[in-house]
């Protein structure tokens, strides 16, 4: 399973350091920063390659991965990777993935105008919709055994302490 997540990074604000990675502007001045994309094997918590950039470069990333013959990974994406160019493109190179999309997007896919387009898994074959199924099943797991280690770790830490409430994570917070 790979994961690919950007960042936008803060860097010492020169003229040289602007013109090289880009910067943002205000009504005062211009602040050197610099998006990098990474690609990251999550099974072996390593960081496969990484990119200076976000969307384009993932592409890039992706590119890059398939030309090594990695096609059979569940590529993960952050909220700032959906867009219907980037999708598109992942759907060209018939790669599975899984994205975290605000509720803008999801409310701009549940309205959209034809019925075709509120498909909630990513493909149409069989193995498409079992695997979507099975990897919403794995990350609800993963979720649920962090809640699992968390909790324990919150009732050790207050188990001498007579309290009112206990305590437990909140798990809308934990699955962001």
């Amino acid at each position: 399973m790979l994961a690919i997540d950007g960042t936008v990074l803060q860097l010492h604000n020169s003229e040289k350091l602007r013109k090289k990675f880009g910067y943002i502007k205000n009504q005062n001045s211009k602040i050197a920063r610099a998006k990098a994309s990474i690609l990251y094997d999550v099974e072996n918590d390593m960081i496969i390659d990484y990119k200076t950039g976000e969307r384009e470069l993932a592409e890039e990333l992706i590119i890059k991965m398939c030309a090594e013959g990695t096609y059979n990974d569940l590529l993960l994406f952050d909220r700032g990777y959906p867009s219907r160019n980037f999708i598109n493109f992942l759907e060209v190179k018939q790669l599975k993935y899984l994205m975290r999309v605000s509720n803008r997007f999801l409310k701009e896919v549940i309205n959209a105008p034809n019925q075709d387009q509120i498909e909630n898994f990513t493909g149409e074959t069989q193995i498409a919709i079992e695997q979507d199924f099975y990897a919403t099943m794995y990350l609800a797991n993963m979720v649920a055994l962090a809640k699992k280690d968390a909790n324990e770790a919150i009732e050790e830490k207050y188990k001498d302490k007579n309290l009112t409430y206990e305590y437990k994570i909140n798990t809308n917070e934990s699955s962001k």
